[in-house]
C-alpha cells in the first residue's frame, strides 16, 4: 500500500514540475526568437566607434554588437554625420561603401548649353550634352533658359 502512495505522491508532485520545465523550455525559446529578431534589426543598423586616437578618428561600424545601448543609425552615411558631424579629418567618411567627395561627379551633362544643330532653328531647342562644341561660332549658354 505504501508503495502505491508513493507513486501517486511521486506522480503527483512531478506533474507541475512537467510543467514547470515546459514554461521554461518555451520561455528560453522565446528569448531566443526575440535575440534573434534584435540581430536582424542590429544587423542592418550602423554604430559609431569612438577611437582612442581621438575625435577625427572616429568611424562607424554595423551590425550592432549585442547589448549595445547608444545611438544607432540607418545607414553608414547618417551615422558619420549624426555621430562625427564636425570631424575635420573626414576619417568616418573616407570608409563609407559609397563614400561622398569633394568633387561631385555632374548628372544630366555640362553646365554649358547650346543651340541644336539637328533641329531646325526656328523650333529654339537646346541641349547640354557632353563634349560641349568648341567650334568658336557656337553660342555657349549657362542655363537652358538663356
Amino acid at each position: 500500500m505504501k508503495f502505491t502512495q508513493v507513486s501517486v505522491l511521486l506522480a503527483t508532485a512531478a506533474a507541475p514540475q512537467a510543467s514547470a520545465l515546459k514554461i521554461f523550455r518555451n520561455r528560453k525559446a522565446d528569448d531566443a526568437a526575440a535575440d534573434a529578431q534584435q540581430q536582424r534589426q542590429l544587423a542592418d543598423r550602423w554604430y559609431a566607434v569612438r577611437s582612442p586616437a581621438g575625435y577625427d578618428y572616429g568611424w562607424c561600424n554595423s551590425p550592432v554588437p549585442g547589448g549595445y545601448t547608444e545611438t544607432t543609425y540607418a545607414t553608414d552615411l547618417a551615422c558619420c554625420k549624426g555621430a562625427f558631424p564636425d570631424q575635420q579629418s573626414g576619417y568616418c567618411l573616407q570608409w563609407l561603401q559609397s563614400a561622398p567627395t569633394a568633387a561631385p561627379t555632374p548628372t544630366g551633362g555640362p553646365d554649358a548649353w547650346y543651340r541644336d544643330n539637328n533641329v531646325d532653328a526656328t523650333k529654339g531647342v537646346c541641349i547640354n550634352t557632353a563634349p560641349t562644341p568648341k567650334d568658336s561660332s557656337v553660342t555657349i549658354y549657362d542655363t537652358q533658359a538663356e
